[in-house]
């Protein structure tokens, strides 16, 4: 079990060192487990960007929209199958 944890965590955790690196460092393949010449570059280049903010309203406009969209069709779906009494309903639920 430890072994699968460590598996999963070195590539999190070495994806985290190289973007808290300077990028000489990265460049070189210095960089494995801790960072060198510890920087929040990156973060705040990501973060000045004002395309950032319009993707991640997108991405949260389509995650709300598609779930309550699944939910609705699901229920509608659902209601016959519970409470409706229609031909070949003994063989749609089981």
């Amino acid at each position: 079990m430890c072994i699968l944890a460590i598996i999963f965590l070195y590539p999190i955790l070495n994806v985290l060192a190289i973007s808290l690196s300077g990028s000489a460092p990265v460049l070189r393949g210095e960089v494995s487990f801790f960072p060198k010449q510890f920087t929040v570059k990156a973060y705040e280049n990501i973060f000045t960007n004002k395309h950032i903010w319009r993707s991640y309203g997108n991405t949260i406009f389509v995650a709300v929209v598609g779930c309550v969209l699944g939910l609705a069709m699901s229920s509608l779906a659902a209601y016959p199958m519970a409470f409706g009494d229609f031909m070949e309903r003994k063989y749609i639920v089981l």
